[in-house]
């Protein structure tokens, strides 16, 4: 078995070697001291498909596996840990997208992250459920009239939560079943009733935001629930395990 990279992979790697050496880097003190979140570096790696590396060649995506995408990582990470984890945090929606969303939900979403740009946010941690994210208490209620999913609760230290632009929410949509009543969301930021908090002060890594996230009768259509209703706690850790 051959265990080295491949010309392609090869020449991934230089490019983001120099972005990280030339761009990322020398700004890295700087980002950490001030939080200021690098909207321009993001782009850069936007431009360069970075943040598409996941999304199918067919709605736009680059020919790239997750074995490109931990290159691209690695990379950035040996200049700024904080931008390695914006990149890695926002594939994993493209992750769930890919591997459980609807033919319709692909061709909305998977598109404009891959063309525009499109920021994504995972967000599972509750104030009462970080460690143990079973014991979860944001839900999701079912209103026939409108078919929409009415979201209750709150979440914390999700990373990039105040300016995704899309955000894979996890919501009890049977709280008696504990995590086996579990479903997943895919929640937009314009979407009524949702709202951010405090960005958390913290001790590293902080050019890399790590939000509070409301949920006040926030209407989700059902077109955006993804996978069937009581999934979401298996999506969450397929979803965890692939960014591990």
């Amino acid at each position: 078995m051959n265990f080295e990279f491949n010309e392609n992979q090869n020449d991934l790697r230089a490019m983001v070697r120099e972005l990280a050496e030339k761009e990322i880097g020398p700004r890295a003190k700087e980002n950490d001291e001030k939080d200021l979140f690098p909207v321009d570096l993001f782009k850069m790696m936007a431009d360069m498909g970075l943040t598409a590396i996941g999304v199918p060649e067919e709605f736009g995506g680059p020919e790239a596996t997750d074995i490109e995408r931990m290159i691209a990582i690695e990379e950035i990470a040996k200049k700024d840990g904080a931008v390695a984890t914006i990149l890695a945090v926002h594939g994993m929606l493209i992750q769930a997208l890919v591997k459980y969303g609807t033919d319709e939900q692909k061709k909305r979403f998977l598109p404009r992250i891959a063309e525009e740009g499109y920021y994504t946010a995972f967000a599972l941690t509750e104030p009462g459920a970080g460690s143990d994210p079973a014991s979860a208490k944001t839900t999701a209620v079912y209103d026939a009239a409108t078919d929409e999913y009415v979201l209750n609760g709150n979440k914390c230290f999700i990373t990039g939560g105040a300016r995704a632009d899309a955000i894979l929410v996890f919501a009890l949509t049977d709280p008696s079943k504990g995590a086996k009543g579990m479903t997943a969301f895919i929640v937009e930021k314009e979407m009524k009733g949702f709202s951010t908090g405090k960005i958390e002060d913290k001790m590293g890594i902080r050019c890399s935001e790590t939000a509070e996230l409301f949920f006040d009768d926030c209407r989700v259509p059902a077109a955006n629930r993804l996978g069937e209703e009581g999934k979401g706690f298996g999506i969450a850790m397929n979803s965890l395990d692939g960014a591990r």
